[in-house]
């Protein structure tokens, strides 16, 4: 296949993602498939893309579907990618999912999280259709190029990142809880701190990461064997003027033991 003029390092340089504002205010990278299609056209002119059909058994034998589908585990769709229009890349798959990154069924299914106050809170997941498949099929589209040419690349690395790191669960959540409270320390510190050392935003335990719970767990254990060297704004004190909690600054404590 004719690779000339696939630069990818150039490419993976190349300005693809735009910013948005999430439901909880963060920002986050997102690459529409508009935007990274113009971005491809302008470097690869004949390049072209072809939907994937699946060998799919059924009653009369095999039959070709733009899409694969697995009752219990979900379903996949399919991009090929060509940089010349004539030869093309094998194809890169994505699952269907919602809007809440879970995968979608045939059929609606529950599944639970956690409620602001951490207990356990059911969800739906509605029953995929065509919308569905057609968004995961322009998705499909970006991440195609992306793995291919580099265009766009960095959304999605940045994308697995938060996928490795999952949410706290309800269990960690009341664990810690239950530590800070009997060691005599203040959460809202301790929040803060965690969220200042690994860069990462949390107002509250809810927002919490799997990697987080992990960081602050360590560094109880640290205060536990180390009580007389617990920073004095860790510790519950409530300011006398106006009544209101006191402002708390970064421990050093806690800083300086990453």
């Amino acid at each position: 296949m004719d690779n000339k003029g696939n630069t990818f390092s150039a490419n993976y340089n190349k300005k693809a993602g735009r910013s948005i504002k999430t439901t909880n205010q963060m920002k986050q990278e997102y690459a529409s498939w508009a935007d990274a299609w113009a971005i491809f056209k302008q470097s690869y002119e004949n390049g072209a893309y072809r939907v994937h059909f699946f060998d799919v058994p059924s009653e009369y034998g095999v039959k070709k579907m733009p899409y694969y589908v697995d009752e219990n585990m979900g379903i996949l769709v399919g991009i090929e990618l060509s940089l010349n229009g004539v030869d093309y890349f094998p194809p890169i798959l994505l699952p269907v999912l919602d809007a809440k990154k879970k995968s979608m069924k045939v059929k609606s299914y529950n599944y639970l999280v956690k409620d602001k106050n951490g207990k356990p809170e059911e969800k739906k997941v509605e029953a995929v259709d065509m919308a569905d498949i057609n968004r995961a099929t322009m998705r499909c589209l970006v991440k195609a190029i992306a793995i291919i040419t580099g265009i766009g690349l960095e959304f999605w690395s940045k994308e697995d990142n938060l996928q490795l790191d999952p949410d706290i669960t309800v269990e960690e959540m009341k664990e810690l809880n239950e530590r800070i409270a009997h060691m005599g320390l203040s959460l809202n510190a301790l929040i803060k701190a965690t969220s200042k050392n690994m860069n990462k935003p949390a107002l509250r335990l809810e927002d919490f990461t799997e990697s987080m719970y992990r960081f602050l767990s360590h560094q109880l254990d640290l205060m536990e064997e180390n009580p007389d060297k617990i920073d004095a704004c860790l510790k519950k004190k409530v300011a006398k003027n106006a009544g209101r909690q006191e402002e708390f600054t970064m421990p050093e404590f806690v800083a300086s033991n990453m």
